[in-house]
């Protein structure tokens, strides 16, 4: 009964618009990288990397198993090529995938690894690379504003999001230092998602258990966030490389 009334109230039967009002983080961290697939990759004849893609749950979601990731053994139960390793030191030959991408990943790498983490991307990449993590001043507010409303309620406090502040979230200014280094492909930077409507995403629905926020406030926020996602303050930054400037332009336009 109770599987019934989830499928009813979750309106699971309309998958895509389930997932937007009820688990909008991983639509919002899915929504970019469907809009560059579908601009770089529309026929699914490339070769990708996904550098970090742990379980490969984002593939699946996205419909796209096929995409080569670097993992830890439990994706093999849903993918037959799965690479086990470093990311700041892939053991692929250069030039060995058309795009290399990365989902919220490099927040998790030490800032004194995060350069051969991108230059690594690049390297095993002939045509670009594609990343996105939360960015700058406000993502990290946005942080201590979460885990200080789990720990009012007395919650387990979120082990990403404490990892997040220990390692230190990456900036734009230390985005474009790493990318000077390297002559290959041409990058643009795209800042997306507001503060105050993720914070009050965070703070209000991520941090209760109570179905009234779920059911009935989630979606309301899920709508405010989605039409604030390209007003500042921004907490997330897309970073995307390419030989051809013509698609590079034409992917940070559509995100």
């Amino acid at each position: 009964m109770k599987k019934l009334l989830r499928y009813f109230f979750e309106l699971r039967f309309l998958p895509n618009l389930s997932s937007f009002l009820f688990d909008n983080e991983i639509w919002l961290r899915l929504r970019p990288i469907k809009i560059f697939l579908k601009i770089i990759d529309a026929d699914k004849k490339k070769k990708i990397v996904d550098i970090g893609g742990a379980t490969g749950r984002l593939e699946l979601r996205l419909g796209r198993p096929d995409i080569y990731e670097e993992a830890v053994n439990i994706a093999r139960k849903n993918f037959d090529n799965v690479i086990v390793g470093s990311g700041t030191q892939i053991n692929c030959e250069d030039n060995s995938f058309d795009w290399s991408i990365s989902i919220h990943t490099l927040e998790h790498i030490p800032k004194s690894e995060r350069e051969n983490f991108i230059l690594e991307m690049i390297r095993v990449s002939k045509e670009g690379i594609f990343m996105n993590f939360p960015e700058g001043e406000y993502a990290e507010k946005l942080c201590h504003n979460f885990l200080g409303r789990l720990q009012e309620r007395g919650l387990e406090l979120n082990k990403w999001t404490r990892e997040h502040l220990e390692k230190g979230l990456p900036t734009s200014e230390e985005i474009n230092t790493i990318i000077e280094k390297q002559e290959k492909f041409h990058f643009k930077l795209k800042f997306i998602r507001n503060y105050n409507a993720e914070n009050l995403y965070w703070t209000l629905i991520r941090t209760r258990k109570s179905r009234m926020f779920k059911y009935i406030l989630s979606p309301f926020l899920s709508v405010y966030k989605y039409l604030k996602i390209n007003s500042k303050p921004y907490v997330e930054l897309i970073l995307v490389g390419s030989k051809n400037e013509d698609i590079l332009n034409m992917v940070i336009k559509e995100l």
